[in-house]
């Protein structure tokens, strides 16, 4: 038999390598319904937060350099000797109330010490305080600007004779002016900081920042491949996930449980409403709009609210239960004797804790895909992602990792994208702008600081701005972070994506699915009784056509009888 060769003429790599199908995540998160989506997540959340901070009074607001402060608390070691951190936060706050006590008596808004320190506590007469600092200012500008007329004056006397020395004398007057002119503004703009931070932070602006900060510590360690290092990936990641939320429920309870349902509201329409235009995209490349989207997350609103909350209310509910049963030891006589005999009992609670906590911190990203893809409820979607995570623990890990590198090359390529964008729109408009603002600098720089790489975010000096200056900067800004938004909702948009083709694939996996198997809702189409066959059109034409043909007539039967021949 004639030896047959076999050439290969192509590896099916997403075949051989299923991993591979995590790199489609990026185009399919990129696509502008998602974007739109991920934007109305965030401001969603980032208009409830600071609705929530505006409403919260000062003595329930976060302290300046409160959950950095609680970031150091939480990992000193050993964790046995450290103190509470509510002496920590009063600390801060105390600093705080003394800084402003002493504006308080400076500014002579209050001479008696005993009465400034108690209004400090609540940031009483802020209003007068700021307007004391701003007149100490200008009445600082107007002394600095008659000692620069007097000093260019006698530079006139000085050098009147002498044009050269003069110039040179005069640019040096000028450049020093400047710099005092900037000083002053500088001085007044910490002071009214300080009146600022001490009417307290709102809690959500110091979560975001926080969260914002980790983030960038996550992506800067990908790149630079610090995974374990200190504020490497690993440590930030989980810093990410439980720093923040522990600190807002433990230290502010009440605006946690509140804020986490404005959260969890806008995660379940719009993080819903990704998870399934992602489902069909992956499963059949086919598109589907952001209003056909948000009609399934409605539908699913319930599910998608419920399942992150589910495992957390049966670990709390268990927990309870062993309480309970751990009063038995405060009863006289048997009590601690009905303790130890019943322990088996708590420690087959806190082995269910433990794999349900466990099991959800793994294949929590797997929830809202399952039901997107498969059109079901929170205990499926539950079930599923608990149970894949047990059944292929190593490839579930492997899965999000590769996950967490390509996000976060990929998000430094639309960070890219997204900084060249306003810088070239930042440089070419200022270009044309040539006049001062009240400090001396540029106007249109006052307006919209130069863009960074590494800090997109910019604050606005009001204080050196007239009102319309003003209400222009304000438009500027609301165009350029719309656009860092959008930065911040392909974060957003990749994760539900990603998740969603790891779902895929761990369903492919486990239960041997195929990827192209996805829920697909059956299009509401309303009943019609069948028409007759000749009221169509082409069988009116048929029968014009062809006429029918009658079947001869046949005679009557005769009554007589057959002739026999």
């Amino acid at each position: 038999m004639a030896d047959e060769s076999h050439v290969i003429r192509g590896i099916n790599w997403r075949e051989t390598f299923p991993f591979t199908h995590i790199f489609r995540s990026f185009r399919v998160a990129i696509h502008p319904s998602k974007i739109a989506l991920g934007v109305a997540l965030l401001l969603t959340v980032y208009v409830g937060g600071r609705v929530l901070d505006t409403f919260w009074g000062p003595r329930t607001s976060a302290v300046p350099d409160e959950l950095a402060a609680y970031d150091r608390w939480s990992s000193a070691r050993p964790p046995e000797g450290r103190v509470k951190f509510s002496e920590v936060r009063d600390g801060l706050r105390k600093t705080v109330d003394q800084n402003y006590a002493q504006m308080l008596i400076r500014f002579e808004v209050e001479k008696d010490a005993g009465k400034a320190a108690e209004m400090a506590k609540t940031a009483q007469l802020a209003p007068e305080v700021r307007r004391k600092i701003r007149a100490e200012r200008d009445k600082a500008l107007e002394t600095a600007k008659k000692n620069h007329d007097d000093a260019v004056k006698a530079l006139d006397e000085q050098f009147k004779d002498k044009p050269k020395e003069k110039a040179d004398a005069l640019k040096q007057l000028e450049e020093r002016y400047a710099k005092q002119v900037k000083g002053i503004y500088a001085t007044a703009g910490r002071e009214l900081e300080q009146v600022r931070q001490a009417r307290g932070v709102g809690v959500f602006e110091t979560w975001f920042d926080y969260q914002a900060q980790t983030l960038g510590l996550i992506v800067d360690g990908v790149m630079s491949g610090t995974w374990l290092a200190p504020n490497g990936v690993i440590q930030s990641l989980i810093k990410f996930l439980t720093v923040g939320p522990t600190w807002a429920m433990t230290q502010h309870t009440s605006y946690f449980v509140v804020f986490m349902v404005i959260f969890l509201a806008a995660w379940a329409l719009f993080g819903g409403a990704i998870c399934r235009i992602a489902a069909l995209h992956i499963a059949r490349e086919e598109g589907l709009s952001y209003q056909s989207a948000l009609r399934f997350s409605l539908a699913k609103f319930i599910p998608f609210f419920l399942t992150p909350i589910i495992p957390l209310l049966f670990v709390l509910g268990i927990g309870l239960f062993v309480t309970l049963g751990g009063l038995l030891a405060n009863a006289m006589g048997f009590g601690a004797i009905l303790v130890g005999l019943l322990l088996f009992l708590a420690l087959a609670a806190g082995f269910l804790m433990t794999i349900t906590l466990l099991g959800t911190a793994g294949g929590f990203n797997l929830m809202y895909p399952t039901i997107a893809v498969e059109g079901s409820d929170s205990f499926d979607a539950i079930s599923r992602s608990v149970s894949y995570v047990y059944a292929r623990p190593w490839r579930m890990a492997f899965y999000s990792v590769v996950m967490i590198i390509y996000g976060a090359i990929t998000f430094l390529f639309v960070r890219l994208f997204v900084y060249v964008t306003l810088y070239l729109t930042h440089a070419f408009a200022g270009w044309a702008v040539w006049v001062k603002a009240a400090d001396g600098s540029n106007r249109f720089e006052a307006m919209w600081p130069t863009p960074q790489l590494w800090s997109l975010p910019f604050k606005i000096n009001s204080e050196v701005l007239t009102g319309t200056q003003y209400v222009g900067a304000i438009l500027i800004a609301f165009w350029a972070y719309l656009l860092i938004a959008a930065m911040g909702a392909y974060l957003i948009s990749y994760y539900f994506s990603a998740s969603t083709v790891i779902f895929y694939l761990m369903r492919q996996e486990v239960d041997a699915t195929e990827m192209e198997d996805v829920y697909v809702e059956a299009p509401d189409e309303p009943f019609m009784e069948p028409a007759p066959l000749m009221s169509t059109p082409v069988a009116a034409m048929q029968t014009a056509a062809y006429p029918a043909i009658e079947p001869p007539p046949q005679s009557p039967p005769s009554n007589q009888p057959p002739t026999q021949g």
